[in-house]
């Protein structure tokens, strides 16, 4: 016991850094901290902490950094049969390799610093501990870094219709979705847009087979969201209209598809590296993140007087990789997706009626 008593300072340092610097990473990704995220930090504070006490043995900067990263690879793939039990009992750990290498490099320097400080003269100890602070922070500043998500992104849409737009459908063309474009879209080319001011949003209405599967109360919850949406978004860049009249925009949507996420579930996908791993082959696959919700709409853009097609648009929005999201209720990348319909509305319109923008130039920049 007495040979490693000197190392045991160490110990103590990596669990600490260790623990934090895990638990600091996972919050990234949360966003927000509830009691239904408090076993995921949990989980991960204790694999962080194991990780680190393990490297901070070592008593040596350098070899406790090395220990540390290759023991977070060790634990990234000996994990890979666990993930089921933790989709079981809801707890997770780390969101990637990366993360889990840096962390645990961090915390096997910061307890072989640790160890050497208290070996050192008083006045060299301060000089060391503030390098050694300095490089700690840097390193984990780096892996906070590479946690950002995106929310909600377009997709490309199913392969049927659901009659909202007629005999319009013929006229639609396929859009870069990478870009941010509708699926399918379509603009008048003759369509004085700068002539307009006004904009007549009529309510959102639930179109098709697909649509036809939602619960009557989940079509009700979802309509309203969705005409809330609508009428903040455009509400700051345009008059609302009430009725038709020259110079007014008339506004129709239809939600012909909307699918609800799983969060328990999704949350695990997220967070467990490898079944990360298994969600992001999924995705390749469906266009959309395992256990994610989507919503597909039909839209179109007509002169309110003439009842002239100005635009007309089928866009599917589908939940990204954001444990944010995916802690919301079953309908919250729905909801998500409505927003981001809502905004590019408002904020493309917008650039079309100012001139600003022509339609090749659409969607503008987040």
């Amino acid at each position: 016991m007495r040979r490693w008593r000197p190392s045991l300072t160490g110990c103590l340092a990596g669990v600490a850094i260790g623990g934090a610097g895990r638990a600091a990473v996972v919050t990234v990704h949360l966003d927000a901290i509830s009691a239904a995220t408090v076993p995921v930090l949990v989980w991960a504070a204790v694999v962080g902490a194991m990780i680190g006490g393990l490297a901070g043995l070592s008593g040596a900067p350098r070899i406790g950094a090395a220990l540390g990263a290759v023991l977070s690879a060790l634990a990234y793939i000996v994990m890979v049969p666990l993930a089921l039990l933790v989709a079981v009992i809801g707890v997770a750990t780390a969101p990637s390799l990366l993360e889990m290498m840096v962390v645990g490099a961090v915390a096997g320097f910061a307890g072989g610093v640790a160890e050497r400080m208290r070996r050192m003269a008083p006045g060299s100890m301060r000089a060391q501990g503030r390098t050694g602070m300095k490089i700690s922070v840097l390193v984990l500043g780096l892996g906070l870094l590479v946690t950002g998500c995106a929310t909600t992104t377009m997709s490309d849409v199913g392969p049927t219709r659901s009659g909202f737009l007629g005999k319009d459908y013929a006229l639609l063309t396929p859009g870069d979705v990478s870009k941010g474009e509708a699926g399918l879209r379509y603009y008048n080319p003759a369509a004085q847009w700068r002539t307009y001011a006004k904009v007549l949003i009529e309510p959102v209405t639930f179109w098709g087979d697909e649509a036809g599967k939602i619960e009557p109360a989940d079509q009700q919850a979802l309509g309203a969201y969705f005409n809330d949406s609508l009428q903040r978004a455009l509400g700051e860049k345009f008059e609302l209209a009430t009725s038709p009249a020259p110079g007014v925009l008339r506004l129709q949507v239809a939600v012909v598809d909307a699918t609800a996420a799983t969060p328990g579930l999704r949350t695990v996908s997220l967070v467990v590296p490898q079944a990360r791993t298994l969600t992001t082959a999924s995705s390749l696959v469906t266009g959309k993140q395992a256990f994610a919700g989507a919503l597909e709409l039909e839209a179109k853009l007509t002169d309110a007087a003439s009842g002239q097609l100005l635009s007309a648009v089928v866009a599917r929005g589908v939940g990204g990789g954001s444990m944010k999201a995916a802690a919301q209720w079953k309908w919250g990348d729905a909801e998500n997706a409505i927003d981001l319909f809502s905004k590019r509305a408002a904020s493309n319109l917008h650039a079309l009626t100012t001139g600003r923008a022509t339609p090749a130039e659409l969607p503008l920049p987040d």
